[in-house]
């Protein structure tokens, strides 16, 4: 517990010393515990409260280590568990260390013991498992889920363009897996991480040079490990920026990726960018601006394109599009845009016919014959 022993890193090298000094009272304490018992249960002990306790990598290396060295005779078989799983944490914490900070490693490793309870008492259960209002949402009811999303929540800080290349090595047999998470993962969310960074830039070349040169290599690993976890993962990318000041940065992002990340990841985002272009043309109008993002989403996620293409397109006439808005958002949500042939522009007018129509019954003729007889008048 001496911060002097530790670095902002979480590194215990000043305490393993301590630890190993016959002069020091640490080193001191440890052997009253050890010669406490003949076979070392009460060191055993005290070693599982300080893992219980611990959260970063070496200190817990650590702790693996003295049981593994000198708790055999209370507990082989922990001991064992703990030699293995000593070696685990070196290798992580070797993975970590660029980030020059203390991270914690539980969530994607797994534990020798059962961590601190989270909840008082079983009335709060309901509570941490009650659904969430937005329509969609996760909602981790069980704690299979709930350890799943506490993984990913974890590799989300750690993945990094200097972490990404020796945490994917170590993700296949380092990971646990119960987390569901692997290689791909890994080189998603740091690429994940570096299209955020590249969406602050203020300046449009710097935006475009570091999509080229950090974005897209973590990308083309991403989809050449797994392609699913890489679209999936770029679509979140792209869409968490929605409400953003501008879309023009993520796009330009995308427009970069072109040639760098292969023919399929290629796809998915130049289809992202059409959902992206349709959210742009739908802010100026309130009314479709949430049909715009849902429209956006199944197109990308392989949907009825056609059917919400169609929907959105009812909501742009309702707001006060102009035609041509509404026919745009329609051929960039079916995945046509500009390029489209003429079956697929025919479609857009007839949608676009449609939708002016209902606009013209809901503006006109709603207030007309929905009002009471009262407020009716004949003059109008």
């Amino acid at each position: 517990d001496d911060a002097a022993l530790r670095t902002p890193d979480g590194g215990v090298a000043a305490l393993a010393g301590a630890l190993g000094d016959d002069d020091h009272s640490a080193k001191r304490a440890l052997d009253e515990l050890r010669g406490a018992d003949a076979d070392g249960a009460a060191l055993l002990a005290f070693l599982k409260e300080r893992y219980a306790a611990e959260s970063d990598a070496p200190a817990l290396e650590l702790v693996c280590r003295f049981v593994a060295t000198r708790c055999a005779d209370a507990d082989a078989d922990f001991a064992a568990d703990a030699r293995d799983h000593g070696a685990t944490l070196r290798r992580y914490a070797r993975c970590v260390r660029p980030l020059g900070r203390s991270v914690a490693c539980k969530p994607l490793l797994g534990e020798l013991l059962p961590g601190k309870p989270t909840r008082l008492d079983d009335s709060d259960e309901e509570v941490a498992s009650a659904p969430p209002d937005v329509a969609g949402a996760r909602c981790p009811v069980t704690p299979a889920m709930r350890f799943e999303d506490g993984a990913r929540a974890l590799l989300r800080t750690i993945a990094a363009f200097h972490t990404a290349a020796a945490l994917a090595r170590f993700a296949p047999k380092g990971f646990d897996p119960a987390t569901k998470l692997k290689a791909a993962h890994v080189q998603a969310f740091a690429a994940r991480a570096e299209l955020f960074a590249c969406c602050c830039l203020d300046d449009a070349e710097d935006v475009e040079r570091r999509a080229r040169t950090r974005c897209a290599p973590l990308w083309r690993r991403a989809a050449a490990d797994d392609l699913s976890v890489a679209a999936y993962e770029l679509g979140e990318a792209g869409f968490e920026q929605i409400g953003a000041l501008s879309l023009d940065p993520c796009r330009r992002i995308l427009a970069a990726l072109s040639g760098s990340v292969g023919d399929a990841l290629e796809a998915a985002a130049r289809q992202l960018d059409a959902g992206l272009a349709c959210v742009q043309l739908a802010e100026p109008y309130e009314t479709a601006r949430a049909a715009a993002r849902d429209a956006a989403r199944v197109a990308y996620e392989g949907g009825d394109a056609l059917k919400a293409a169609a929907v959105l397109t009812r909501a742009l006439a309702a707001g006060g599009a102009s035609p041509k808005t509404c026919v745009d958002s329609y051929l960039l949500i079916a995945g046509a845009g500009d390029d489209s042939p003429k079956e697929m522009k025919a479609s857009a007018d007839v949608a676009c016919a449609a939708a002016f129509g209902l606009a013209v019954g809901d503006a006109v003729l709603g207030p007309i014959f929905d009002a009471r007889p009262a407020q009716r008048p004949l003059t109008k």
